[in-house]
């Protein structure tokens, strides 16, 4: 019901009625200009004239999004930022199609061969949702960016292809396989946003993903990521090994966030 480029008393109405029905709690949000869907949060005490940060955080391969954004918006607590939990394809393998509903057999097929064509999907249909929150709901141009296990796939991506529209990132004992940094432009001028890059210290895919020694882990994952943001020029990055398995840490995320902001 809402376009990026609507304006007047309709999309204002839509717009406070998806923010009231859904309280401190997730709607869910999609564009007539892409398949794409996300689950959104607003902060408490949303105000239609308000300018707010986003946090764009992304499942792992359980692909449970509306349980990740709702994991995610409790920890983030009464913190002014808004959380957009995208419906993404690259976060995980096989696309089952029934923890993905909202798209279309064709949709799943066409866009889920291989991961450039999954990432592509994800970047299109976050942007497409982004441009509604920041015409109608107060969202910043800069977003931040965290993203759990497979999730980190669309986090490092988003980092490296477009690091001018980052707040700041926090991969989450994330997967990184080498995509985003072809043809990625570079940090940009001083080093690039900041960066921190969280694994855990009794992860079970720590050296191997589910102990197949063929397959690293999230360890030697990061350490390609990191040896990629060296060559692309990002010097805002700190590794930070925590005691935690294989998890999302969510209260991290947003104490990272917290962090950012307090710094402006």
């Amino acid at each position: 019901a809402l376009a990026a480029g609507a304006g007047g008393d309709a999309a204002a109405a839509v717009r406070d009625t998806l923010a009231a029905e859904a309280g401190d709690g997730l709607f869910l949000l999609g564009s007539a200009a892409h398949p794409l869907v996300a689950y959104v949060a607003l902060p408490k005490g949303w105000r239609s004239a308000g300018a707010y940060p986003v946090l764009i955080g992304v499942d792992g391969a359980g692909s449970n999004f509306e349980g990740y954004g709702r994991a995610s918006i409790a920890a983030r607590g009464s913190r002014p930022v808004i959380g957009l939990y995208p419906v993404t394809l690259s976060n995980t393998n096989a696309l089952d199609p029934a923890r993905y509903p909202h798209y279309t057999p064709d949709t799943l097929a066409r866009d889920g061969d291989g991961v450039l064509k999954r990432l592509a999907f994800d970047a299109a249909g976050a942007e497409a949702v982004l441009a509604l929150l920041r015409a109608h709901f107060g969202a910043e141009e800069r977003v931040f960016l965290t993203g759990f296990s497979g999730g980190g796939q669309f986090t490092y991506h988003k980092l490296l292809q477009d690091p001018a529209h980052v707040a700041g990132a926090v991969p989450c004992c994330a997967n990184f396989a080498g995509a985003g940094a072809q043809g990625a432009p570079g940090a940009g001028e001083g080093g690039g946003p900041p960066v921190l890059v969280l694994t855990g210290e009794t992860d079970p895919h720590r050296e191997f993903t589910h102990g197949n020694r063929d397959s690293p882990g999230i360890e030697p994952q990061t350490d390609h990521a990191m040896k990629v943001l060296g060559e692309l020029g990002y010097t805002n990055v700190e590794r930070r090994m925590v005691k935690a398995g294989h998890s999302p840490l969510h209260q991290m995320a947003w104490e990272f966030v917290e962090s950012v902001l307090d710094a402006r």
